[in-house]
C-alpha cells in the first residue's frame, strides 16, 4: 500500500475511533436516562423505546469496532 492510501486509511481509522467514542457517550446518556425513569415509564412504551435505542447503539458500536479492527489489520 502506498503512503497516500495508508495515510487515508489511518485517517479513516481515527475517525472510526472518534465515532465509537461519541456513540458510546450517547449510549451512556440513554442508559442513564433509562435508569432514572420512574418505574411506570420504564414498563411502558418510553422504556421499551429507550431499551431499543440502547440495543441499537450497542450494535452500532460493535460494528464500528469490527470496522476499526479491519482497518488496523489492513495497515499491517
Amino acid at each position: 500500500m502506498n503512503d497516500s492510501r495508508k495515510n487515508r486509511l489511518e485517517e479513516a481509522s481515527r475517525l472510526i475511533s472518534q465515532a465509537i467514542g461519541i456513540i458510546k457517550e450517547i449510549g451512556d446518556e440513554e442508559q442513564d436516562l433509562l435508569a432514572n425513569l420512574p418505574q411506570n415509564l420504564k414498563d411502558g412504551e418510553r422504556g421499551d423505546a429507550l431499551e431499543a435505542t440502547i440495543h441499537s447503539i450497542n450494535d452500532i458500536v460493535s460494528h464500528l469496532e469490527e470496522a476499526l479492527d479491519g482497518t488496523t489489520d489492513a495497515l499491517f
